[in-house]
C-alpha cells in the first residue's frame, strides 16, 4: 500500500489530485498494469473522473446516500452502508449503451465516454449552473443520449476529441435540448 499526503499547501482537489497522480504513474517503466486503485469520497465526479482513467482494476468506493437519508428518518445508529463500484464495470455497460450500430461513423469507446462524462456534468455538477430543464430523475441522461447519438450521426465527430472541445458541436446539442424543453416542462 502506498499513502501520499497532498493537502490544502498543494493546489487543487483531492479527487483530481488523485487522478493526476494515476495517469502520471501509467507513464512510469516499472508501473505495473496490474495495479488496483480504490478512490473514496462522497462527491460524483470520483466515477467520472476514474471512468477517464482507463485503468482496468478501478473501483470507487462511496457512501449511499440514500441510507443516510433513511438513517435521519429512523435515527438508525448502525453502519452505513458503501456503494463499491467496479469502473471496468460500468465501462462495459456504457460500451454497450453508447455505441450506435448500423452508422457509417466510426465508434471509439475512449471518446464515447469522454462525452458521456461531459453530458452528465451538464446534469449535475457543482461548478456548472443548473439547467432546469435537466433534471436527474426526470430522465435528463437518457435525454441528453438520445439528442447526443442523434447529432453525433450529423456532426461526424466527437463533442471531445484530442482533449479539445468542440464549442460548435456542443453547441448542437444544447441546440437539441432547448428544442425540446417546451415538452420537458409540460411534464
Amino acid at each position: 500500500i502506498q499513502v501520499i499526503l497532498s493537502d490544502t499547501s498543494v493546489p487543487g482537489e483531492g479527487e483530481h489530485k488523485i487522478i493526476k497522480f494515476i495517469c502520471r504513474s501509467r507513464t512510469q517503466p516499472s508501473y505495473n498494469p496490474n495495479m488496483r486503485h480504490v478512490i473514496y469520497g462522497l462527491d460524483a465526479d470520483l466515477i467520472m473522473l476514474s471512468l477517464k482513467t482507463n485503468e482496468p482494476h478501478f473501483k470507487a468506493l462511496r457512501e449511499d446516500e440514500r441510507a443516510n437519508e433513511f438513517d435521519v428518518k429512523q435515527k438508525l445508529t448502525e453502519m452505513k452502508p458503501f456503494i463499491f463500484l467496479n469502473v471496468s464495470t460500468l465501462r462495459e455497460y456504457l460500451a454497450i449503451e453508447l455505441n450506435m450500430v448500423g452508422t457509417s461513423f466510426k465508434f471509439e469507446l475512449k471518446h464515447a465516454i469522454e462525452n458521456w462524462v461531459l453530458l452528465i456534468f451538464f446534469v449535475r455538477d457543482d461548478f456548472l449552473p443548473h439547467l432546469p430543464s435537466l433534471e436527474l430523475r426526470e430522465g435528463a441522461i437518457d435525454c441528453l443520449l438520445k439528442i447526443w447519438k442523434t447529432k453525433l450521426t450529423r456532426m461526424r465527430r466527437y463533442l471531445i476529441d484530442c482533449g479539445q472541445l468542440s464549442l460548435s458541436h456542443t453547441k448542437k446539442i444544447l441546440e437539441g435540448l432547448a428544442a425540446r424543453e417546451e415538452d420537458i416542462f409540460r411534464k
